[in-house]
């Protein structure tokens, strides 16, 4: 192979090398301010200047100030709880790194006055550039930066933006159900029974020829007879109830 034609081979890997870390940093550091979490709550200070390593880059320097701050917040938005969860996605690499302009609202910021830990409240970033730090996303509208990464530059502290939650939706009940009262009982009428005797039809009877025979008697003798029994008529009656 030809010395030019391996030189030119080189200068152009190295020229698409450069051109994809290039690109790599640009996608993972946003560069306006509307691009990252501040807080809802009006400013009451500005951050003007950062000490460079004021606290140990380590993750577990970052998961002491959360819990500081944790401590200090009366409404419970921050709890040791979301701490934990703030270590974790730090250990497991789940937080953006990204580069945080000035005019980002911090709820709670960590720093140092006289080597003593401070906790600073609703203070807007003004140092006049922008600064590296880790992102996380810890739900709720809760998100935590942590300012590290870059030598005799960062103060390796850490910071929290609240974010205001959508309201929860309106809880709606369903309707009462209403149990119509049970029908009145159906009143029973008890009809009192009316019995009579009523008369049956008449029978018309034939008169009846009746004999008697001879008969004997404590020693007399008796003799028979033949008699005519009239007929008429025979009615009768029977119970008859409405």
């Amino acid at each position: 192979m030809k010395l030019p034609r391996l030189w030119a081979q080189i200068q152009t890997l190295v020229v698409t090398s450069v051109a994809m870390l290039v690109f790599g940093l640009s996608a993972a550091y946003p560069a306006g301010a509307q691009d990252l979490p501040t807080s809802t709550e009006p400013a009451t200070g500005n951050w003007t200047k950062m000490q460079p390593s004021s606290f140990a880059g380590t993750i577990k320097s970052a998961y002491e100030q959360c819990q500081r701050n944790a401590d200090h917040d009366e409404t419970d938005i921050l709890t040791r709880q979301t701490c934990q969860e703030f270590r974790d996605f730090l250990e497991h690499g789940l937080c953006e790194v990204v580069r945080v302009p000035d005019g980002i609202v911090h709820d709670f910021m960590n720093g140092r006055t006289n080597g003593k830990s401070k906790i600073t409240r609703n203070v807007k970033k003004q140092i006049g550039r922008n600064d590296r730090a880790f992102l996380c996303d810890l739900g709720n509208g809760v998100y935590g930066y942590w300012y590290t990464g870059i030598r005799n530059q960062s103060c390796n502290n850490v910071a929290f933006s609240f974010v205001k939650r959508p309201a929860p939706p309106p809880v709606i009940l369903p309707p009462p159900v209403v149990t119509p009262p049970p029908p009145p009982p159906k009143r029973v009428m008890v009809v009192e029974e009316k019995c009579r005797f009523v008369k049956r039809e008449t029978v018309q009877l034939p008169n009846t020829l009746t004999h008697v025979s001879d008969f004997e008697w404590c020693g007399c003798y008796v003799p028979g007879f033949t008699g005519m029994q009239q007929g008429g008529k025979q009615t009768s009656s029977v119970l008859k109830c409405d």
